[in-house]
């Protein structure tokens, strides 16, 4: 009975030190997640105090020169933090009958925390949506659409032993989508021309600040210049694309790296 005892005593005396450590392991993570807090995960401003900005411009129906003409246009104030982010405010317009918009901000200014501030101009329902917009700018919410040229120029012809692989990688919003089939040729190698047709694209607008949204030309000789991720360790280059132009043309030096 006496080991009985003692083996129940130190069960009780381990299971005491258990709830000890569980208790100051359970302290430990409030106190990290009170730092985070404090550090400036959480502290959001609702009010952007920085300089004066102005975006303005005209809002298109088509490239036939066709207004839009009460078309709703928004104005959005958000953040991103270490917990996600959100909308923090919103403006709202209607274009006049001439397709103009015009909105006055004050630009995102640091607050001293990891927060990050933008503002956001888009149009409900469309791919139009650019960051920290400013000056003029024409907006094409139906100009979705691209054909593109690729012109290759070989520096080397290569032998009939090597093989040219390339793949086009969409990204109408800003995120890579699934891509395109791998295309593939052996050498040896000419320039060559490539074309992509009905290329899904986003953020058309006049302004020279802002990039449409097309998507990545990738490419690589040799199978082993190949991963699973993308096609082209050897080259690339983001497309870009003018507003309302039937087909955008690029030319590319295929130098291997």
């Amino acid at each position: 009975m006496g080991i009985l005892t003692g083996k129940w005593n130190n069960q009780v005396e381990h299971f005491k030190d258990f709830e000890i450590k569980e208790h100051t392991f359970m302290r430990y993570i409030i106190v990290l997640i009170m730092f985070l807090i404090s550090s400036g995960c959480s502290k959001i401003s609702v009010k952007s105090k920085g300089a004066k900005k102005v975006v303005e411009g005209i809002v298109f129906d088509d490239c036939n020169g066709n207004f839009s003409p009460g078309r709703k246009i928004c104005l959005q104030y958000a953040y991103s933090g270490c917990f996600g982010g959100e909308v923090l405010s919103q403006e709202e317009i209607l274009t006049d009958n001439n397709g103009y918009f015009k909105f006055q901000y004050r630009e995102s200014k640091d607050d001293g925390s990891t927060n990050q501030y933008y503002h956001i101009l888009t149009i409900p329902n469309t791919t139009i949506k650019i960051l920290n917009p400013e000056g003029n700018m024409n907006l094409y919410p139906n100009d979705t659409l691209m054909n593109a040229i690729i012109l290759l120029k070989f520096h080397q012809a290569y032998t009939s032993r090597d093989t040219f692989y390339c793949q086009f990688k969409p990204s109408p919003q800003g995120v890579v989508e699934e891509a395109e089939q791998i295309q593939y040729f052996v050498g040896p190698f000419h320039d060559t021309a490539i074309l992509l047709k009905n290329v899904r694209i986003g953020n058309v607008t006049s302004s020279a600040s802002v990039t449409a949204q097309c998507g990545a030309f990738k490419w690589g000789i040799g199978r082993n210049r190949l991963d699973s991720y993308y096609t082209g360790q050897d080259g690339g280059f983001y497309l870009t694309h003018a507003p309302c132009v039937d087909s955008d043309r690029f030319e590319h030096e295929v130098v291997p790296r």
